[in-house]
């Protein structure tokens, strides 16, 4: 199984096995320019969500950086799934 975790200042990741999560600069709202997390399955996109609807689903005071930003995605998505 291959596991991989990556990050910058201005986007992270992590792979694992066939799913690909991102938060980043990357994949953005075409209509708000909002930065997106977004979840990769077997090289499609299964889920999206902006910068502002994840904001708006947990205290933002906790969103600093993108790794805050790719856990709270990654905690959203497995709560809708």
């Amino acid at each position: 199984m291959q596991v991989e975790q990556y990050y910058s200042d201005d986007y992270a990741g992590l792979v694992s096995g066939n799913l690909k999560f991102y938060y980043g600069y990357e994949v953005e709202d075409e209509e708000t320019e909002d930065w997106c997390f977004n979840v990769m399955k077997d090289g499609k996109e299964i889920f999206r969500l902006t910068q502002t609807k994840i904001e708006k689903s947990i205290d933002n005071r906790q969103l600093d950086m993108p790794q805050d930003y790719l856990v709270a995605g990654i905690g959203i998505w497995l709560l809708l799934k």
